[in-house]
């Protein structure tokens, strides 16, 4: 650095420089990197130094380098790499190196290497004055590490690149001199990038004579890091010079990664340290380029897994499983050739990944994650492979030993599974084969629970999609689906121990074990529940299984069960096995084809098939539940020969059709009005279908779910009932206990209590000893607390009389149940005693029963009162029960998805809408119900066809229906979400009678039916009625939907709803509301064009043209219930109306009507909107907010009309003109007449325009400042209530109003102020009357411009419009400085 002449000697340093320094000792990587940045930019934007020129004002800048500062920040920076904490080594480097980067592009700033190690020299020097031999031998370390980072920041700043061969030589060997044991690494670090950034020769003529004594050496005196550098010079820019004779001098070969060199990297690579030597960048680059040259699984195999062989620990290397690790993430993410990842997969790195991953749990976290992520890359190469034997070579690697199968359960990713998913059917069953053997041999695999898990692999085979729907040989397929099955089966359920032959009696010891057997069964049953494409293939299928079975039976007796059968179970089983193979016998099949061809029934064919399937399961299921299977195959044996009689019946019947049409019509109506004495066989099904799935098993719900929705379509009114009695939240009583069974739970639970009772019994001793205690000190304290004594006492008294009721309860229901037990030997008085001699053995028999009945019934209630909430068997019972009502539900869901009929429909809707209060009432513990329920309304109304349309279900039963639901919910509890769920009940009855008026309609009636009439009398209630029956959503809703009822409601709208006399404000706005839903239905209007075209002109001609005619008389009137909110809804329908599309608008051609009098009909348009124009224009006399103030524009522009803005308003009532006159005067003017005087004023069409631009901008502010209205209602207007309360307050109305009249933004005090008219409250006058107000500011204007005072380009200016208005509001204030508001309020 040269001296700056600018600089004036004896310059004192700026003290600013000290304070970074400071940051570099942090601990905090983020604080240092600041502190570097802010040192470096204050160095390097020098100082400003400022000189005088002579003159008073001018100052030349100019910018001096801080030259005293730099030297001072790089002395400092330099002691700093010296420091003893590696935190402040790090800092001063960061800050040393980022400094001489950008002073090396400044000649005169920046120090040269010569510089730079004279500040080494003084600042980075051994010191003689230490104290003790350790402090001495500690100081060289850090000057060491000093130097050393110097020499690198040189480096890294660039500053080598214009060194000279001599300051380079003093780098190289400055650092060759301090390459001490640790330091070596980083030496190595700085000579890597020191040796990309020399020339050739410079590298040959300096560098390499100072470190060719390193590395000129054998292979043997080479370490990690100078084979790095090698390797790095050998692929970089002096390959040249480290050439084949160099490898071939130094390590006996032609280069470094030769073949004959691989045991030697290996060395290097396992000779680390610490587990921090992972870390070095070797690893990584040897990998690298060896994967270049197609040598690194070569690599792998000969030098890396010998190294996992070795078990001895003496020879095997310190941080070996790590190492091992990084190397195979690495080389899983190279390989680019997925063929290649089996070669990867040698025996002895599969078996020290299974063992150290069936034990991982035992080393750090860091180690597994290490274990997770080999794992996660061995994923990542599954793609890699195209060829399948590589696939299923990886898989053999894995699955057999020394791998496992349960490989995949000690990784906790599926590495088996992903690749069984890519293989194609023929290998799956070489898998599967291979998979069988390993069940079966005990000797190569350990554990049970490998060969379970290889069991598990072998049933989920049966699952995958490539022996299901890509297969080319179905029959194949199914072949072996069914051996897999069998295998399963002859495994668990008999002794066997191949899983083919059944052993005998005496050879049973060489079975397999029971804990295996036991699970091979389960495994069993989990593959009967795989899907099949048809019912008869499935019937098939397990006929197969059964036949099966049946032969093994009867060759091998029962004896060779696991599990003996009973004599009454085998019978069970000789009934299903008759039954399903008479069936389905070549003759059977035979008969039965003709008898089908005869009747033409093709359901009773799947019926059939259906019973075959559930006996066929039930058979199969004595094996795991003999009781249940017996049961259930008796209930089917009776269900089926039931209808059987009744097909017979069905063909006898058929012979007489006029007979047989009676039968079928009565027994359809005993089946829907009645019930029948004896149960339907589809309601035995049911009830035997819900029995199953209240058995904890799997697979039989599987059973039920897959085959109900094949017999949804026999379910009756009666079945439903079943069912829905199951989900029944009312009924506390729980029906999967049996009465004998919750008897004797209850009986346990008294007992249990008896026995809390005896052994508390002396803690109530002990109480009433305390309780003596208590009142003697009591005694003794005096009469102190005499009245806290007596309120205790009422206490008392209030509790014993309390528990004198409950106890007179409990006896008198005692004794009507012991009077009830006694039966006929009840005596008819207390007084009177029964005579046991009379008594024979059975009636005593009975009485004692009764008896233990009714006090069991006692003890049970007084063991209820002591306990506080249900008990943890309670509660677990609860969760049981829940689960169990939700598979009901899911048998409602299945039916309700496979064309339900009507009329159960609306049973199951009316029975939920009774069931939600309850639900909602106890959400906490109903809470997945409710969520079905929910589920339940949402199908109804997504049903799109019915089974048998309308076959039962007439319109009077839908209204019928709809007041009984109505009634419900009017006697019933309110309860929230009511309105909801009522309002898709009445869609779901207007679905359903859209149905019935299709058919209807197909017969050619068109007038409305009874619902249409029902929800009209609704929507009179409605209009009428202050508590409707129905919300305003329930109406909104339907005017949304496609219903032809909608013209009918529409009709009682036009005559009932918009009569401005009778109908309250509320009622008039919803009904706006309803018609604006009906014009923008456009599904409804297209349906029928013709209708709706002549309902349009009907409601537009017969009710909104009167209706608006009347509003304009009623505010003319001024009637104050007429609001904005009712004119913002009527604009918003009229803007509708205005939208409709041309084909609409035309009328109905008439009958009789020529082509004239038809074509002026259709050219005529709905509404005659001049005349609707001039009278929104008569309503407008009150101030409007900005939503309806938008929409009234709208308007306006639409027909041509001058928008009236709040401004104007008093002067429309100053003139006493309505808004047409004042609007639409001739010539393009306004005229208009003051009160009092008989002159006229005109304004020209250029101030109109003035003052239009000045109302919209007010109008644009008070846009921005009014709030918007929410659904046509003002943000001010609290709601629909809030208007009928404002027609019974007109006091409150009129405050109000005047309040109103003082926001409007017109001043009533001035120079010349007109007196505002006072209103008198007593009269009730009503109206909403704007205060008249005399417009100075206009009057003033119009002077100035017939007087000429104002220029042209006056007016038409902003600025100019702006100082009048200040004018105007300083002349209008003048003179009201005394004057008080306070003395012009007058006290109404």
């Amino acid at each position: 650095m040269k001296e700056q002449s600018g600089r004036k000697a004896g310059m004192l340093m700026d003290k600013t420089v000290f304070g970074y320094f400071k940051h570099f000792v942090s601990d905090d990587d983020e604080a240092r990197v600041k502190g570097a940045c802010g040192l470096i930019e204050f160095l390097c934007n020098g100082q400003k130094n400022k000189s005088h020129n002579g003159t008073d004002d001018a100052e030349d800048e100019s910018v001096v380098p801080k030259t005293t500062e730099t030297a001072y920040a790089l002395k400092r920076l330099v002691r700093g790499v010296g420091s003893m904490q590696n935190d402040s080594r790090i800092g001063f480097f960061t800050a040393l190196v980022g400094l001489l980067e950008r002073l090396r592009g400044r000649d005169d700033e920046c120090p040269s290497v010569t510089e730079l190690f004279t500040l080494v020299k003084s600042e980075l020097t051994e010191s003689e004055l230490g104290e003790g031999e350790e402090e001495k031998h500690k100081t060289p370390l850090e000057l060491r590490i000093g130097k050393i980072l110097v020499c690198g920041a040189i480096i890294k700043s660039g500053l080598i690149d214009d060194a000279s061969e001599l300051e380079l030589q003093t780098v190289l060997k400055t650092l060759k001199k301090d390459m001490y044991k640790m330091l070596v690494p980083l030496v190595y670090t700085f000579l890597n990038e020191l040796a990309n950034r020399l020339e050739a020769s410079k590298f040959s003529k300096v560098f390499w004579p100072v470190f060719e004594p390193v590395l000129n050496v054998p292979k043997e005196k080479h370490t990690i890091d100078s084979a790095f550098f090698l390797l790095q010079l050998s692929t970089g820019p002096h390959k040249k010079l480290i050439n084949q004779k160099y490898f071939e001098r130094n390590f006996g070969a032609p280069k470094l990664l030769h073949e004959h060199n691989f045991p030697f990297l290996a060395q290097l690579l396992f000779g680390i340290g610490s587990t921090m030597g992972i870390n070095h960048p070797f690893y990584e680059c040897l990998l690298r380029e060896l994967n270049k040259q197609n040598t690194l699984v070569l690599f792998w195999r000969d030098a890396i897994v010998p190294v996992l062989e070795q078990e001895n620990r003496g020879s095997k290397p310190k941080h070996r499983d790590i190492i091992v690790l990084r190397l195979v993430v690495s080389v899983f993410n190279l390989l680019e050739d997925g063929t290649l990842v089996p070669e990867v997969l040698q025996p002895a790195f599969v078996k020290f990944l299974v063992n150290n991953l069936k034990n991982r749990n035992k080393y750090s976290e860091d180690v597994r994650n290490l274990y997770q992520e080999v794992c996660a890359a061995l994923l990542q190469t599954y793609p890699k492979m195209q060829d399948e034997s590589a696939r299923l070579e990886t898989l053999r690697r894995l699955m057999h030993a020394p791998g496992s199968v349960l490989i995949e359960k000690y990784a906790n990713c599926k590495l088996l599974h992903n690749l069984l998913t890519t293989l194609s059917a023929e290998s799956l069953r070489t898998v599967g084969s291979e998979l069988k053997a390993t069940i079966l041999d005990d000797v190569a695999t350990g554990t049970n629970g490998e060969r379970s898990y290889a069991a598990y692999m072998l049933q989920r085979l049966l699952s995958l999609r490539q022996l299901t729907t890509q297969s080319d040989d179905k029959g194949q397929a199914e072949g072996w689906h069914q051996e897999v099955v069998k295998f399963l089966l002859t495994l668990g359920v008999f002794y066997s121990a191949d899983g083919v032959s059944v052993l005998k009696a005496s050879k049973q010891d060489k079975a397999l074990s029971a804990e295996l057997a036991k699970t091979m069964r389960g495994l069993f049953f989990s593959s009967l529940q795989h899907r099949h494409p048809k019912l008869s293939v499935e019937r098939a299928f397990l006929l197969s299984i059964v036949r099966h079975v049946d032969e093994v039976m009867r060759a091998h007796g029962t004896k060779c069960l696991r599990s003996a059968l009973t004599d009454e179970q085998m019978s069970c089983w000789n009934k299903m096995f008759a039954t399903v193979t008479s069936e389905s016998s070549p003759v059977g099949k035979k008969q039965k084809s003709k008898k089908r061809q005869s009747v033409g029934d093709a359901a009773e064919t799947q019926c059939d098939t259906v019973f075959h399937i559930l006996l066929m399961h039930m058979g199969l299921h004595l094996f795991s539940d003999p009781e249940v299977a017996c049961s259930s195959i008796e209930e089917l044996e009776c269900v089926m020969k039931r209808i059987e009689e009744k097909a017979k019946q069905r063909r006898q019947g058929s012979n007489g059709d006029a007979n047989g049409g009676r039968k079928k019509k009565r027994a359809s109506e005993l089946t829907i009005e009645l019930e029948p004495a004896e149960p339907e066989w589809i309601e035995v099904v049911v009830d035997l279908f819900l029995n199953l799935l209240s058995q904890n098993s799997h697979l039989l719900r599987n059973v039920i779910a897959h085959l109900f929705p094949h017999l949804s379509s026999e379910i009756t009114l009666p079945a439903l009932n079943q069912i829905l009695s199951v989900i029944n939240l009312k009924d506390k009583s729980n029906p999967l206990t049996v009465p004998g069974e919750e008897d004797e739970s209850e009986a346990e639970e008294v007992e249990d209590d008896e026995n809390g009772c005896s052994d508390s019994g002396e803690e109530e001793d002990e109480e009433e000893d305390d309780e003596e205690e208590s009142v003697k000190k009591h005694a003794a304290n005096g009469d102190g607390n005499e009245e806290d004594d007596e309120e205790d006492d009422e206490d008392d008294d209030e509790d014993i009389m309390g528990d004198e009721e409950e106890e007179d309860n409990i006896t008198d229901t005692m004794r009507a149940a012991i009077q009830t037990a006694l039966g006929g030997a009840n005596p008819e008085t207390d007084t009177e005693s029964v005579d046991l001699d009379e008594l024979d053995e059975e009636q005593g028999r009975r009485m004692d029963q009764a008896l233990t009945a009714a006090f069991r019934a006692f003890r049970k209630k007084q063991s209820a009162r002591k306990r506080k909430g249900p008990t943890k068997a309670e509660k677990q019972m609860d969760i049981v029960l829940t689960h169990f009502r939700m598979r009901v539900l899911d048998l409602v869901d299945a039916y309700l998805k496979h064309e339900p009929d009507m009329l159960l429909c609306l049973e199951l809707m009316l029975y939920v809408f009774e069931m939600l209060p309850v639900a909602l009432r106890e959400e906490s513990k109903y809470g997945s119900i409710l969520t079905r329920y929910r589920q339940i309304f949402t199908t109804l109304n997504r049903i799109k066809k019915f089974k048998r349309d309308a076959e039962d279900v007439r319109p009077e039963q839908l209204e019928q229906i709809l007041r009984d639901l109505i009634e419900k919910v009017a006697k019933g509890a309110a309860f929230p979400e009511r309105n909801e769920y009522l309002l898709k009940a009445c869609q779901f009855i207007v679905i359903c009678s859209q149905v019935l008026g299709k058919e209807a309609a197909a017969g050619g009636a068109s007038a409305p039916n009874a619902v249409d009439k029902m929800f009209g009398e609704l929507l009179e209630e409605f209009i009428t009625n202050r508590n409707p029956s129905l919300a305003f959503s329930a109406f909104q809703s339907l005017f949304q939907m496609q219903w032809s009822g909608v013209w009918h409601l529409t009709g009682k709208l036009v005559h009932g709803g918009l009569q401005v006399g009778s109908v309250r404000a509320i009622r008039r706005i919803q009904t706006l509301q309803l018609l604006r839903e009906l014009l923008r239905n456009r599904r409804l209007l297209n349906a029928d064009l013709s209708r709706a075209a002549g309902e349009l002109r009907t409601i537009c001609t017969d009710g909104i043209a009167p209706y608006v005619a009347q509003l304009e008389a009623a505010v003319g009137a001024g009637d104050r219930t007429i609001g904005q909110n009712e004119l913002y809804e009527l604009l918003l329908v009229l803007s509708e109306v205005q939208h409709l599309p041309s084909h609409l608008e035309a009328a109905p051609p008439v009958a009789g009507s020529n082509g004239k009098k038809a074509a002026k009909n259709q050219q005529q348009s709905l509404l005659n909107w001049e005349t609707i124009g001039t009278q929104i224009q008569s309503m407008r006399l009150f101030a409007l907010n900005a939503q309806t103030m938008a929409i009234y524009r709208q308007f306006c522009n639409r027909w041509h009309l001058k928008p009236i803005s709040n401004e104007g308003l008093p002067l429309l009532k100053e003139n006493g003109l309505n808004a047409a006159e004042a609007t639409n005067g001739a010539g393009g003017g306004t005229t208009v007449s003051k009160k009092g005087k008989g002159k006229k004023q005109k304004t020209t069409n250029d101030e109109e325009d003035e003052e239009e631009e000045e109302e919209k901008e007010e109008d644009e502010e008070e846009e921005e400042d009014a709030p918007h209205l929410l659904n046509g209602h003002s943000a001010n207007d609290d709601s629909s209530a809030a208007e009928e309360e404002t027609e019974e307050r007109g006091g409150k109305a009129k405050r109000m109003q005047k309040k109103g009249k003082a926001t409007n933004g017109h001043s009533a005090a001035n120079g010349n102020a007109q007196e505002e008219e006072q209103h008198n409250d007593e009269n009730g006058e009503k109206g909403m009357e704007v205060t008249e107000e005399p417009t100075n500011r206009k009057r003033k204007k119009d002077k100035i411009v017939q007087n000429g005072a104002a220029s042209e380009d006056g007016v038409s200016s902003k600025k100019e419009k702006r100082r009048r208005k200040e004018a105007l509001l300083q002349a209008a204030s003048e003179g009201m400085e005394d004057f008080s508001f306070a003395r012009a309020i007058q006290i109404e």
